[in-house]
Parts: structure tokens; C-alpha cells; sequence
């Protein structure tokens, strides 16, 4: 097997064993109710025993004794085909059940039957021995009825090799007297007729010798019920129909187990775990600019840092954000976003392209109009519409300036994918350190893919506590359509998302360290990137 075929398979495997892992409890009741139910099944049966006869079959050609002509060598296969053939009959049957004594009918009907043909143990040849084992609940009847079933095969075969032999026993005694009769008593022939019938008589005496009885089924041997062999195939079937309903329960199942989770189905690594600010915080507003101490401001901090490293990595100064379904957190994460890089020295506008459903300018208190709309419609100059945001101005100078959705119009997908709409984004990108744009959900409508080039990148948001298998995947499906390049992952709600999976989700594969764009899995964590980083610009 080559490395590449090995590398497949693994591939596989990994994700099938984190599927066993994930409904372990699947994995470990089913089988066990099958085996129990196996066992159970075995022990309420009636016990089985089984006896054999055994019946000897002549390999000698009875129409050449007959005949008085050498046989060629025949098919020995055909013989014994044809002596199992005569076994079924239903005559040999009934005959050997009605002389097999009474027995009660529940009995007699689940008598099993088998003619088989013995192996020579040291050639592993075929033998003439033709084996005759009836299994029934009485142990009494089954060697009666293997030692009568033998005996009316070797009637049966006699009663039709004697036949023919007197039949030409008949014929050769009518052509001897003949012969006297015509004078002819002497000679060859004569002599050949008499030796003939004597022969003939002998045959007729030994009963044609085509069969005999070798063995009466004198003993029975008990082989049911077996709750051990029982146990052990319905542990094999369970553990059989517990992997095909655990990865049919998994395939149905909507819910994203864990964070890592979403970053495999989307098959991006994870820029920033954010957690939702307290209710007091969220009526006192952004949290980066009312509470930067909060562990929710810090976290955004954190982000900037992750994001700095792979908008390094790539040369990226302007990114739409976007997610697959409404309500992810993705214009918050934008303006806070916004904030703590303009606090940390840069030059950052953010623009409102999510033209459908606008709320930059709700979550910082700003005019929505003038704004994208009146700027591509040539109603005001570009330079006009930024509104500057006072508060995160820190010690490196940075600002932050807004461009809101402005006025809505009646068709935003056309608005969006507009060449005016991309060269005023190019122009914006030209004169900052970093353009934030807020676009709509990829899976609501087209609008954010429809930017194209118009950016250098994507950030993905997800709300990890209500995060949808099939919306993800989906949402891959169209990211993976863009030529333009997806930056990374942003999870918010974290926290509510990491106390739901410590519910019902215990049982989650071991996670792997994220990674940044660039990065193999596998590589530096965001820890370790955030230090690198926080070291190099120190």
C-alpha cells in the first residue's frame, strides 16, 4: 500500500472514530442490549440434540453386473449427488418418521434433517459414507430417526438395485432353458448364461449390496441452545448496528459539539474566542470603549493581536466581515474591533456595506446618513462622509473613522457588486492602516461574496453557542467559490458555548491547537502568536 493510499485511509479514520467517540453512549448500548437480548433468547430455548447414522454406498457399477460389461470410470461426485438426491425423497421420509415411533407433533415438526458426505480426515477426500443427523428437542427421537432414515435409504437403494438384478436374473434363466431346448447345452455361451445367473443369484441374496447401514445413530449430542456462540454474534451485530446508527444519528444531528468543531467544518483557523460583555455592559454600550478592562475588552485585544499576525502574513489591509447567518455578532465584533486597533496605533475606517439590515450607526451613536449610498451616487464627496469616533484614540495615535450604510435603496445586491462601490472601497483602503467592512450574512444573501477583489480578505464570525453543522458547511461551499482569501475564524459567545458543550458534549473528540492563515494544523496557537507578536512590537 503506498504512503498516499495509508494518508486516505487516516484521513478517514479520524473522523469516523471521532463520530464513535461522540455517541459513545450508542456504541456501548447496543451492542450490550444485543448481546443480553442474544443470551436471553438462547436461554428460553428448548435444548437441541443431534445424532448421526451413517450409511456406506457401493462404488461398484450394478448395470455392469448386470450388463456383464466392463464400466468405464464414472463421476464418484455424481454418485454421491445422486444417493443425496434419493435421500430427500419424501417416501425414505415419511416411512422413516412413521417407523420412528410417536413423538409429539411440536416435536416431530421442528425436527431438522441433513444428509452430508463424510471427509476423509487425512486426504480431506470425499468418502462413500453418506451421513444422516436429525436435530429435534427430544434427544431419543433424533437417534431414532437418524438410524431409521439410514435404514430406508439402504432399503430403498436395495429394493431398486434387486429389482433389476431379478428382472435379469429373469432374462438370462429364459434364454438358458432355450438353449436346452434347442439342444445347445453345451459351448461358451452356454456356459458363460449359467455362470451369469449364478452370479445374479448371489446378488440377489446380498440384497444388490448398493448400500449398507455403518453406523446406527446410537448417541445424540447436545448442540443447542449455545449462549456463549449467541452472545458473541449478537455483540458483533450490535456493535454493527450501533456504528450505522451512530453516524446516521451524527449525519442528522445539527449541533456543533465543540469549537474546534467549527473551525474543522469551516476549515479555518481561529482568530479570536470572544465572550458575550454582561447586560451592564451592553446597556453602557460598546464594551471596548465604555469598560476596556472587562475580560470581554481584553479579548478583542487579543484578537487584534491574531489578526495583525495574519494580515502580516498575507499583506491584507482590508477585510469584510461576514458570517452565515444573521444575529452571529457580527457588527458588534466590526465596531469593537475597530476600537481596540485604532487604540493600538492604526489608521482604521470601518464602512457599513450591510445595506439590507444597518446598525453600525445604532452601536456608536452616529447619523446613518450621509453614507455609502449618497458617496457612490456622487451626492456627497468621500472626504465628507467619514465621521470620526472619539474615545479610542490611545497612546500610538491611531483613529477611528465610519462610513455608515446611508440612505437604503431598493436593490443593495446590485448597489454592493457595483465597480463604483469596489473602487471607492480600493480608494478608502489606499489612505489607512486597515478597512473593516461590515457586510450581510453569506447565506442570506450574496452580497459579501459579491465584493470580489474589492478586498483583501475575509473574517468569518460564527456564534458558537448556536452554531448549525449544515449552515457551516454550506457557508464553506461559498467560501470556497471565492478567489479572494478567507483570513480566519472569529467565535463569539464562547463562554455560553463552552458551558453548553461541557453539558452535553463531554464526550468530544481531543481538540487540536488552532491555527493561523498560513499555518498548517497543528501549528503555533493563538497564544503563542499573540506573545510573538506583543514581543516583536514591545
Amino acid at each position: 500500500m503506498s504512503e498516499h493510499a495509508r494518508t486516505e485511509d487516516l484521513s478517514i479514520l479520524g473522523p469516523l472514530a471521532a463520530v464513535l467517540r461522540r455517541r459513545w453512549m450508542v456504541m456501548v448500548a447496543v451492542p450490550l442490549l444485543a448481546t443480553a437480548a442474544a443470551v436471553l433468547l438462547a436461554t428460553r430455548q428448548a435444548p437441541e440434540y443431534a445424532s448421526t447414522a451413517k450409511v456406506l454406498i457401493s462404488d461398484r457399477d450394478l448395470s455392469s453386473a448386470v450388463s456383464g460389461v466392463p464400466a468405464e470410470q464414472g463421476n464418484p461426485d455424481r454418485a454421491i449427488a445422486t444417493a443425496i438426491e434419493i435421500a430427500r425423497l419424501p417416501a425414505i421420509q415419511d416411512q422413516a418418521e412413521v417407523d420412528a415411533g410417536p413423538v409429539t407433533e411440536e416435536t416431530r415438526d421442528g425436527a431438522e434433517v441433513e444428509f452430508d458426505v463424510v471427509t476423509d480426515s487425512s486426504s480431506g477426500l470425499l468418502s462413500n459414507v453418506l451421513a444422516f443427523t436429525v436435530t429435534a428437542t427430544d434427544a431419543d427421537y433424533a437417534q431414532r430417526l437418524s438410524t431409521e432414515l439410514a435404514n430406508q435409504f439402504v432399503t430403498f437403494r436395495g429394493d431398486l438395485s434387486t429389482r433389476e438384478i431379478r428382472q435379469a436374473r429373469e432374462d438370462t434363466g429364459t434364454r438358458i432353458e432355450e438353449l436346452r431346448a434347442a439342444g445347445r447345452d453345451t459351448g461358451a455361451v452356454y456356459d458363460n448364461l449359467v455362470a451369469r445367473y449364478e452370479q445374479l443369484g448371489t446378488l440377489l441374496t446380498l440384497g444388490g449390496g448398493e448400500a449398507r447401514l455403518l453406523a446406527a445413530g446410537d448417541t445424540a449430542e447436545k448442540v443447542g441452545p449455545k449462549p456463549v456462540r449467541n452472545g458473541i454474534a449478537g455483540l458483533v451485530l450490535g456493535l454493527l448496528i450501533a456504528a450505522i446508527a451512530a453516524l446516521g444519528i451524527d449525519r442528522l444531528d445539527r449541533r456543533v459539539r465543540s469549537e474546534d468543531d467549527i473551525a474543522e467544518l469551516l476549515g479555518l483557523p481561529v482568530l479570536g474566542r470572544l465572550d458575550d460583555p454582561t447586560r451592564e455592559a451592553k446597556r453602557a454600550g460598546l464594551v471596548t470603549m465604555v469598560r476596556p478592562n472587562d475580560p470581554a475588552a481584553e479579548a478583542f485585544r487579543m484578537l487584534r493581536t491574531n489578526l495583525k499576525f495574519a494580515l502580516g502574513m498575507t499583506g491584507a489591509s482590508s477585510v469584510a466581515v461576514t458570517s452565515a447567518l444573521e444575529g452571529e455578532g457580527k457588527t458588534s465584533t466590526c465596531c469593537n474591533l475597530g476600537v481596540v486597533a485604532a487604540a493600538s496605533g492604526l489608521d482604521v475606517v470601518l464602512v457599513d456595506l450591510d445595506l439590507r439590515r444597518p446598525r453600525v450607526h445604532t452601536y456608536l451613536g452616529i447619523p446613518q446618513a450621509p453614507g455609502v449610498t449618497e458617496v457612490v451616487s456622487g451626492e456627497v464627496p468621500l472626504a465628507t462622509a467619514f465621521c470620526d469616533i472619539a474615545g479610542p484614540v490611545g497612546s500610538e495615535g491611531g483613529r477611528m473613522r465610519v462610513i455608515t450604510s446611508g440612505t437604503r435603496i431598493s436593490s443593495p445586491g446590485e448597489f454592493t457588486a457595483s465597480k463604483a462601490v469596489a473602487g471607492m472601497l480600493r480608494t478608502i483602503a489606499a489612505d489607512c492602516d486597515l478597512l473593516i467592512v461590515d457586510v450581510p450574512p453569506a447565506l442570506a444573501v450574496g452580497d459579501a461574496l459579491a465584493l470580489g477583489d474589492a478586498v483583501d480578505g475575509f473574517l468569518v464570525i460564527s456564534n458558537a453557542a448556536r452554531a448549525d453543522r449544515r449552515a457551516l458547511r454550506d457557508l464553506r461551499e461559498e467560501l470556497e467559490g471565492m478567489r479572494t482569501p478567507v483570513l480566519g475564524l472569529i467565535l463569539t459567545s464562547a463562554l455560553a458555548a463552552r458551558k453548553r458543550y461541557a453539558y452535553d458534549a463531554k464526550d468530544a473528540p481531543p481538540s487540536r491547537q488552532p491555527t493561523l492563515a498560513g499555518e498548517a494544523p497543528g501549528g503555533p496557537d493563538a497564544t503563542a502568536v499573540r506573545d510573538s507578536v506583543t514581543q516583536r512590537d514591545g
